[in-house]
């Protein structure tokens, strides 16, 4: 399954699912590149990760400096998400088989 497909199942899950995801990671790294943007940029850089998470649409107005700080928290937001997708992936099989197997 690529990363594409399991974000429409993520999504689809979001849309219909009562255990829908409602959070992400914003991970402390990412303040260096946050320090670098007066206010304005940032602020169009926090509502670009939004739009990434939640509607996997990217912002295509964005200056250079804001692409490149993007591109790597881009990278890690996909990074999760995929491992996300992955998780739901093996708890949904496991539960056609009866649970979570036992811890040996």
């Amino acid at each position: 399954m690529t990363l594409d497909e399991k974000v429409v199942v993520v999504q689809e899950r979001r849309q219909g699912d009562r255990r829908q995801k409602n959070s992400f990671i914003m991970y402390f790294d990412w303040y260096e590149h946050f320090e670098l943007l007066d206010d304005a940029e940032l602020g169009i850089l926090i509502r670009s990760i939004y739009n990434h998470v939640l509607r996997k649409e990217n912002m295509v107005d964005l200056s250079e400096k804001l692409t490149m700080a993007f591109s790597f928290i881009k990278k890690q937001l996909d990074k999760d998400l995929e491992k996300y997708a992955n998780i739901c992936e093996k708890r949904e099989q496991w539960g056609k088989l009866g649970g979570r197997p036992k811890k040996a």
